[in-house]
């Protein structure tokens, strides 16, 4: 499958980048470094679009890593709520 083109602005640069699927994701990402990439130049006096880049990278990577910390311990508690609903349903 030949890649196709699709660009994205982020912090007012232009990315040409190729993407064999999921246009709205990379989309969608984009918008999503963009407004925090936004938010933290807020904060911040008269930074490099650098330095405002790696604290972005930063804050979206704790991000993730608070997520994927969260998932398995809300399964758990889903999956424990499921047995114990099965096993009242067996007691009945």
């Amino acid at each position: 499958m030949e890649k196709s083109k699709i660009k994205v602005k982020i912090f007012g640069t232009e990315y040409a980048l190729k993407a064999d699927t999921g246009h709205e994701d990379i989309k969608n990402a984009a918008v999503y470094v963009d407004k925090k990439m936004q938010e933290i130049s807020s904060k911040m006096v008269e930074q490099s679009d650098m330095r405002v880049a790696v604290l972005t990278a930063l804050n979206i990577a704790d991000e993730l890593l608070q997520t994927r910390r969260q998932i398995p311990s809300e399964l758990i508690a889903k999956t424990n709520r499921l047995a114990d609903i099965l096993y009242a349903a067996l007691e009945d």
